[in-house]
C-alpha cells in the first residue's frame, strides 16, 4: 500500500514538472527574487533599528491589506480563472478584477494623501510623511505582487521571471548607488522602490491583458458568445478569505503593535530582523510552493464529478503539505545551529541579542504554515467556510497570548503565543480534513 502511494506520487510529480524549462524559470525568479528581498531588509536593517521598527509597522499594514483585500481577490482568481474559461465567462471575471484592483489602488492612495493632509495641518511631525510615502509604497507593491500571481495562473513562469529579475535587479542597484551616496533613509528607499514597483506593475498589467487575449480569449472556446460572470459565486467563495485574512493578520503581525505600545519601536526592529529571517526561511518557501502548486490543483478541482482528476488533485495536495513540513523541519534545524549567523547575514551585530529565540520562532511560524498549507484541500472542494472557526478561534488566542506574554516575559513571549496558537490551530484543522472524502 505505502509502495502504490509513493509510486503514484513520483507519478504525479513527474507529470507536474514534466515542462522542465518552465520549473527552471519559476525556481530561478523565486530564487533571485528572495535574494533581492535580503538586500533590501539588510540595507534598512543597517539606517537603524527606529528606522527599520517604523518600516517593520508599514508592512504590517501592506500584510493586512493582503490579507483581507488582495489575498482573497488572488485566491478567487486562482480558483475560477480555468472555471470561468470553460464555462466561457472568463471575459467577465478578467473584467471585474481589473476594476477591483484599481478601485482599491485608488482607495488606498486617496486615503494616504488625505491622511497626510489632516497630519498636516495638525503639526504631527515626521509620521505624516511616513503615512504619505508608505501608502504610496504599499499599493504599488501590491498592485506588482497581484500581477505576479496573474502571470503564474496563466503559466507564464519565463515571463514572470524575467520581470521579476528586472524589478529586483533595478531596486539593488537602486539601492546600491543610494548607499554608496549616503542617500539612504527610511523615505527615500520608500519612494525608490516604490517608483520601480509602480513601473513594473504598469508592465505586468500590460503583459497580462496581452497573453490572456492571445492565449485564452482569442481561441476558438474564447471567441464563442461570452457569458455574464456570476460575480455572487466568486463572493461567496472569497468572502471567508477576508475573516482568515483578519485572523492571520493578528497570528503574525498583531504582536508588533503590542510591543509599539507596551515596549518600543526599537524592540520592534529587533523582533523585525528575527521574524525576517524566520519568513526567509519558512514563509517565503510556503508561498512559491503554493504559487506554483496551487494552479495545478485547481485545475485538477475544476470539474467535482470528475473523481479520477480529483484523486490526481489530491495527490499535489498531499506533496505539498509533506514538502512544507520537511521545509519547517530543515529551518528549525538551521536556526538552532546558526541563529546568530544568520541574523548577522540579514542585518548586523547589534540585531543578535535575540538570537537564541529564532528556534522557537520557527517552530511557532512553521506550525502556522502548515495549517495554512492543509486548507488547501478544503478550498480546492470549494468549501473555504469549514475553516472559518479554526482561524476566527486562532486570531482570539493569539492576540490574547500575546498580550499576556508580552507584558509578562517581552519579546519573548510572542514565541510562546505563536507555539501555542498554532498547534491548537494544526490539529483543528486536521480533524476537519478528515471529512473531506471522494
Amino acid at each position: 500500500m505505502l509502495s502504490l502511494y509513493f509510486k503514484n506520487a513520483a507519478a504525479a510529480i513527474q507529470k507536474a514538472f514534466s515542462i522542465k524549462d518552465e520549473l527552471l524559470w519559476f525556481m530561478l525568479g523565486q530564487v533571485f527574487n528572495l535574494g533581492a528581498n535580503f538586500y533590501i531588509i539588510k540595507s534598512i536593517s543597517n539606517i537603524g533599528k527606529q528606522d527599520f521598527g517604523e518600516y517593520v509597522l508599514i508592512l504590517t499594514i501592506s500584510a493586512l491589506l493582503g490579507f483581507i483585500i488582495f489575498g482573497p481577490a488572488q485566491q478567487g482568481f486562482v480558483r475560477f480563472f480555468y472555471k470561468s474559461y470553460e464555462e466561457n465567462t472568463l471575459p467577465g471575471l478578467i473584467s471585474t478584477f481589473k476594476k477591483f484592483i484599481m478601485t482599491i489602488a485608488a482607495v488606498i492612495l486617496i486615503s494616504g494623501i488625505t491622511a497626510y493632509m489632516l497630519l498636516f495641518i495638525n503639526n504631527a511631525g515626521s509620521i505624516k510623511e511616513l503615512v504619505l510615502y508608505g501608502s504610496v509604497f504599499i499599493v504599488f507593491s501590491k498592485v506588482s505582487e497581484f500581477y505576479n500571481v496573474s502571470l503564474n495562473i496563466i503559466r507564464q513562469r519565463k515571463l514572470n521571471s524575467i520581470l521579476q529579475i528586472c524589478e529586483k535587479t533595478i531596486v539593488i542597484l537602486c539601492l546600491s548607488i543610494m548607499a554608496y551616496m549616503k542617500l539612504m533613509s527610511l523615505y527615500s528607499v520608500l519612494i525608490a522602490l516604490s517608483c520601480i514597483f509602480g513601473i513594473f506593475a504598469v508592465v505586468k498589467f500590460y503583459q497580462f491583458n496581452k497573453l490572456t487575449k492571445e492565449k485564452f480569449l482569442n481561441t476558438p472556446k474564447g471567441t464563442e458568445a461570452s457569458q455574464p460572470y456570476n460575480v455572487k459565486e466568486l463572493l461567496i467563495y472569497a468572502a471567508p478569505f477576508l475573516l482568515w485574512g483578519i485572523s492571520a493578520w493578528l497570528q503574525q503581525n498583531g504582536e508588533k503593535w503590542i510591543m509599539a505600545k507596551y515596549l518600543s519601536i526599537i524592540d520592534v526592529g529587533l523582533y523585525g530582523v528575527l521574524i525576517t529571517v524566520v519568513n526567509m526561511l519558512v514563509a517565503t518557501p510556503n508561498t512559491l510552493l503554493n504559487d506554483f502548486m496551487s494552479p495545478i490543483i485547481f485545475n485538477k478541482f475544476a470539474n467535482l464529478s470528475d473523481k479520477n482528476m480529483i484523486k490526481s488533485g489530491e495527490q499535489f495536495i498531499r506533496i505539498t503539505n509533506l514538502l512544507i513540513a520537511g521545509i519547517v523541519g530543515l529551518s528549525v534545524v538551521l536556526t538552532y545551529f546558526g541563529g546568530d549567523m544568520l541574523i548577522r547575514l540579514f542585518s548586523n551585530k547589534s540585531y543578535t541579542s535575540l538570537s537564541g529565540l529564532l528556534p522557537l520562532f520557527t517552530v511557532g511560524t512553521g506550525l502556522f504554515y502548515i495549517g495554512q498549507t492543509m486548507c488547501n484541500k478544503g478550498m480546492a472542494f470549494n468549501k473555504p467556510k469549514v475553516y472559518l472557526l479554526p482561524k476566527i478561534i486562532l486570531g482570539v488566542i493569539s492576540i490574547g497570548l500575546n498580550f499576556i506574554f508580552i507584558l509578562k516575559v517581552g519579546v519573548s513571549g510572542v514565541a510562546y503565543a505563536s507555539i501555542i496558537s498554532s498547534s491548537v490551530y494544526v490539529a483543528h484543522i486536521y480533524f476537519i480534513n478528515r471529512r473531506f472524502k471522494v
